[in-house]
């Protein structure tokens, strides 16, 4: 009965090792059965640069603009300049430095009201004071120089000590003698005020023609002043540095100069100083403009 079921076992294995290689044979060698995956998304485009042939601007610089000195007027050259070249290696005809009283000339209690002119330190000193709120005024003529109806006149003043409205006023008039009598036809004031300011007036009485202007403030107080006269044109130079011209009806008679000190009725006194006074006579410099 063993031996019969043992029979039975090695021929079962026996026919399952068969059916074993009979399948095998009908499958393909080396092929497999798995499908292979493929998905369905759609590639993104790669992108490539391209490439322009045409150049790149550049940025064009805008040209540094050239520095051009400002013209002079025509009556710096054509008038004032030759002048003053004419002068520059010539004695003037009259001057004054203040050291001492000079001989032509003297203080006027009028026109200096209480001792409003002094020497001191080589110069001359003025002092003008307001009176009741208006204007006071200090005067020194010079009464020197009656026969120069073409001139230069060249002054130093001292403008620290002035304030507000207060001036320095440096005047020529043209003075008619008809015997004892005395008349001012024409007068040219010029004055000078705190701030490097300046006030060209022209006129008999009550100035019809004004012009005014400011140094820089980089120029000291101590400014010179120098007036041309010659005919009907005049000119006006502040430190070498030409400010004014025009026209007036200067030179017809005799000429009278007069440094001054004028106080603004509104303000306090007016304190000036004036030094190294000289006058040229053009008449006597031949070939002149």
């Amino acid at each position: 009965m063993k031996q019969h079921k043992l029979f039975q076992q090695i021929m079962t294995a026996l026919l399952l090792s068969s059916l074993l290689v009979g399948c095998n044979t009908f499958l393909p060698q080396g092929t497999s059965t798995l499908t292979p995956y493929v998905s369905s998304e759609t590639s993104k485009p790669t992108f490539t640069p391209t490439v322009s042939s045409t150049p790149i601007p550049t940025a064009t610089r805008s040209p540094r603009p050239t520095w051009t000195a400002t013209p002079l007027p025509e009556w710096v050259m054509g008038f004032a300049e030759p002048i003053l070249a004419s002068i520059a290696d010539r004695a003037p005809d009259f001057q004054e430095d203040f050291s001492e009283e000079g001989p032509i000339w003297f203080f006027e209690e009028v026109a200096c009201p209480n001792n409003g002119c002094s020497l001191s330190d080589g110069a001359l000193s003025m002092v003008a004071y307001p009176v009741d709120n208006k204007d006071g005024w200090a005067s020194q003529p010079f009464p020197c120089c009656s026969g120069f109806k073409t001139f230069v006149m060249r002054v130093d003043v001292n403008t620290e000590k002035l304030s507000g409205e207060n001036a320095a006023n440096i005047a020529y008039s043209d003075v008619r003698r008809d015997g004892g009598r005395s008349t001012v036809v024409f007068e040219y004031n010029f004055e000078l005020k705190s701030g490097r300011r300046w006030y060209s007036l022209i006129g008999p009485s009550g100035m019809y023609g004004v012009d005014t202007g400011q140094l820089s403030g980089s120029v000291p107080p101590q400014i010179t002043f120098t007036l041309i006269s010659m005919g009907s044109r005049f000119a006006v130079y502040l430190n070498d540095i030409p400010v004014t011209f025009g026209e007036y009806s200067g030179g017809q008679h005799q000429p009278e100069f007069s440094l001054r000190a004028w106080a603004d009725g509104g303000g306090g006194p007016a304190l000036v100083e004036y030094d190294n006074l000289m006058i040229w006579n053009l008449d006597n410099i031949p070939n002149l403009p």
